[in-house]
């Protein structure tokens, strides 16, 4: 019978352990951390427009609305069973390499790589395998996608688990090294699927074939309902997402988003169109239930627009009643000779002028992203339908 104190000893080795391997391993599941879900989203029905990320970049700001990404699934958990008919719960994905796979898949949709050697990469970095044992197409699409996380890579996971278990057995007496990994619980048994899966990965030589056989195990869920009923998760106040995979990763989907405008944006996005004279092109706009006209209301309970297809420009009054009144601004589309621009100007005289000062940047500065953004969406579809 082992002494109390070896016992005691032994736990807190695998304590130890523990939170080695969490602190650890590539990439870690989140069940226990999924984010909210519901089965709508609110702001009524979902009528999305087509968005291909690859021609937004990080400065630009994507303006509320409803929208279907076209995207590729890969497969970021070894050995797990995959089909059609699943309906994904979303999670942050956690891990020490997290940021390296996050990476490699952003930037692997902005170049024309192949599609079969970012999933072999990703499979090695999930289990561990070091650059230098990586084979030499991984090699180089770490050099090409991801240089500055090279020395991330370095070191692998098994070897860095063993060197650890070996010195805390020097501590006290412990069973062989796949005995201890057995009583560690879920965490032990992730680790040796992940041992596993790194001698896979180099016994196969990074044979895609090989090993998406053995990584992706076919099922088909077929759940009532299909994909239509897969709940959406709620990302963060502003923004719902939800993948549809109607053939689970290692294939192509759609992953659908809907995003939620701040309370200001909320009120600008309700203006609705109610009178319009095409002959003249003069447009009336009216805010519904803006009928409170106190100070703290920087909406506008109407407006007369004056479009001109002569010079690229709509100027915009503001009628009786309105918080800013009188006041006018000319918004015009103008050629830079480098770039194509929005210049606004305005003149306003009212009692608010100061109030309007401090708040037209922001409305502006709204308006010209949501403008941009569409301008984007329109040239990426020409340029996908060309």
């Amino acid at each position: 019978m082992k002494k109390p104190l070896e016992e005691g000893a032994n736990s807190l080795i695998k304590d130890q352990l523990r939170s080695f391997l969490k602190d650890e391993i590539p990439i870690t599941g989140t069940e226990h951390k999924l984010y909210p879900t519901t089965s709508q989203v609110p702001g009524g029905q979902f009528t999305p427009q087509i968005l291909y990320l690859n021609g937004v970049n990080s400065s630009q700001v994507i303006p509320p609305g409803d929208y279907e990404v076209p995207v590729h699934y890969y497969c970021t958990k070894v050995y797990t069973l995959n089909g059609a008919g699943n309906r994904y719960r979303l999670a942050r994905l956690n891990g020490r390499m997290s940021n390296v796979l996050s990476t490699l898949y952003q930037r692997a949709s902005l170049n024309k790589v192949p599609i079969q050697d970012v999933q072999v990469l990703s499979w090695s970095i999930q289990s561990g395998v070091s650059y230098d044992n990586l084979s030499s197409s991984s090699k180089q699409l770490v050099n090409q996608l991801i240089p500055d996380y090279r020395q991330q890579l370095e070191g692998s996971f098994t070897d860095k688990t063993i060197k650890y278990w070996n010195s805390l057995s020097q501590i006290t007496s412990l069973p062989s090294f796949d005995t201890t990994l057995n009583q560690l619980g879920d965490i032990g048994t992730f680790a040796k699927s992940l041992l596993r899966a790194r001698e896979e990965i180099i016994n196969t030589n990074f044979s895609y074939g090989a090993l998406a056989n053995a990584f992706v195990i076919p099922q088909d869920v077929n759940l009532p309902g299909g994909m239509g009923t897969t709940p959406w998760s709620q990302i963060n106040e502003q923004v719902y997402l939800r993948f549809l995979a109607p053939k689970g990763a290692l294939n192509d989907g759609i992953a659908q988003v809907r995003i939620v405008g701040r309370s200001q944006t909320k009120e600008l996005d309700k203006v609705n169109l109610i009178k319009s004279n095409v002959e003249s092109k003069q447009v009336i706009y009216s805010l519904p239930g803006n009928n409170n006209r106190s100070a703290s209301s920087v909406t506008a309970e109407a407006l007369l627009s004056n479009i001109s297809q002569y010079d690229f420009s709509i100027k915009n009054y503001t009628l009786r009643g309105h918080i800013f009144y009188p006041g006018e601004v000319t918004r015009k589309v103008i050629d830079t000779g480098t770039s194509i621009a929005v210049m606004t100007t305005g003149e306003g005289v009212g009692k608010k002028k100061e109030f309007n000062l401090l708040v037209s940047p922001s409305v502006w500065d709204a308006a010209d992203a949501r403008l941009g953004v569409q301008m984007m969406l329109i040239l990426n579809y020409e340029n996908n339908n060309w």
